[in-house]
């Protein structure tokens, strides 16, 4: 059995995750059952005294070496040895996560697209009994414009208020979960939504809004003429 001495500060890399014990540890996690016993009752009675080495990881005190040092260890004649360059590792690897993260970004653009779309098409369907009360402002002075401009003005509120829910929501659920994620799986999220970045993506999606809701509030904008030519005649 181990005995923890300390515990390390989080760092936010799969270091969290690990054990730092000695290499004579190691070698006696892969004894057999019986030398394990034996070790058990007296540390001495077996030699864990590694035989082999299969990774080191090695720091330079300059970096502009990196790259000769890694030649010189791959081009080494006494042994067959290969050096791996963490950093260029980690680029691959996040290279290759970038096709899961391009998916996800088309993903939430699909779901914009069709939420703008349920967005025009209620809008839609609410002109038509809408009818009455558009004629009720024409009656009251509301010309054509100005109806055109409060459906433009339902839209807005509906995004904004839509906008800040979500915000709201996701903040609260990374503040609740964030200790666990950290402490799980490593990811360690910023609750603190409000970012010149989030301030972007909804000042796109009020604008794509407001023009998808430009049809809706065209049709609002002819029943406005409709009901004015019907008081008319």
């Amino acid at each position: 059995p181990f005995i923890i001495k300390g515990i390390l500060s989080p760092t936010g890399t799969p270091v969290d995750k690990t054990i730092h014990v000695s290499l004579n540890a190691i070698e006696a996690i892969h004894l057999s059952p019986a030398k394990q016993a034996k070790l058990l009752n007296n540390v001495d009675s077996v030699n864990t005294t590694p035989e082999s080495i299969t990774a080191v990881m090695l720091g330079l005190k300059s970096k502009f070496s990196t790259f000769k040092l890694q030649r010189d260890i791959n081009n080494y004649k006494a042994d067959r040895l290969m050096a791996v360059l963490p950093g260029v590792a980690m680029t691959e690897l996040w290279q290759m996560m970038a096709t899961v993260e391009n998916l996800l970004r088309v993903i939430g653009i699909l779901v914009l697209v069709s939420s703008l779309f349920g967005l025009s098409t209620m809008l839609l369907a609410s002109m038509a009994q809408r009818k009455n009360e558009i004629a009720v402002l024409r009656v009251l002075g509301a010309g054509p414009s100005a109806i055109f401009s409060l459906v433009l003005v339902e839209a807005l509120i509906l995004v904004i208020l839509a906008s800040a829910a979500a915000t709201t929501l996701l903040s609260l659920t990374i503040w609740l979960l964030g200790d666990w994620l950290g402490a799980t799986y490593g990811l360690f999220l910023n609750a603190n939504m409000l970012n010149v970045e989030t301030l972007k993506v909804i000042t796109v999606i009020t604008v794509a809004a407001i023009i998808t809701s430009a049809i809706p509030a065209y049709e609002a904008y002819k029943n406005a003429l409709h009901s004015s030519l019907g008081a008319k005649s």
